[in-house]
């Protein structure tokens, strides 16, 4: 699959309308966000879905203005659905510039997709989360279980996909044209080699040749 990143549109000397908007939200020209975006100092976060739904561009990076990140997300104990469309309203109410869904309990994806469907900002989540869930033990847990998810829920319009907990975060490659396009493989456990997969073999997503 070959999807066409900011990037890809960026190197081509491109600028695209999501560029266009965050030059607009951030008071810069749209040549400087299309060259931060060319050089990889500069990311927009949009998954083409979620772009379709309700978000507004946004971009974080060098030459942006700090950004403000909120973390929501259900728990085994506690929350629904109702409850998370709840924290995502206060969040954006009150200037959150990007969500995180954390959530761990059960119904996940309905959650997920409610509350990238309701949110004008990138939603950003934790596969391993999810993958846990799935496999019911994590002593269970395989790369191939991880690389799913990870597809699975950039296929849900996550705009920005966190490795692990301790990692800094790596964009989201597949289904997203505002991400920085990586291989699927550099989404593993921190400081854990990947074992051999009958997916190790397997090519990057999305190329921006």
């Amino acid at each position: 699959m070959t999807c066409r990143t900011q990037m890809f549109f960026a190197r081509q000397g491109t600028i695209t309308p999501e560029m266009h908007r965050v030059a607009e939200r951030e008071a810069l020209p749209p040549e400087t966000v299309r060259d931060e975006v060319a050089t990889g100092r500069l990311i927009i976060p949009a998954n083409v879905n979620h772009l379709a739904q309700h978000l507004d561009p946004m971009a974080i990076g060098k030459v942006a203005s700090v950004k403000i990140n909120a973390n929501i997300g259900n728990s085994a104990v506690e929350s629904d659905l109702g409850g998370e469309l709840e924290k995502l309203h206060h969040a954006v109410h009150y200037g959150a510039d990007t969500v995180m869904d954390l959530s761990t309990g059960g119904n996940i994806d309905a959650i997920r997709e409610a509350i990238i469907a309701a949110s004008p900002v990138p939603i950003g989540t934790v596969p391993i989360y999810q993958a846990i869930e799935v496999a019911g033990d994590v002593t269970k847990l395989t790369a191939d279980d991880i690389l799913d998810n990870i597809e699975h829920q950039a296929q849900q319009t996550a705009s920005r996909i966190r490795c692990t907990s301790t990692t800094t975060g790596c964009w989201t490659s597949r289904a997203s044209t505002t991400s920085r396009c990586r291989s699927a493989t550099d989404c593993v456990p921190a400081r854990s080699p990947m074992p051999p997969t009958r997916r190790s073999s397997r090519s990057s997503p999305c190329s921006a040749s």
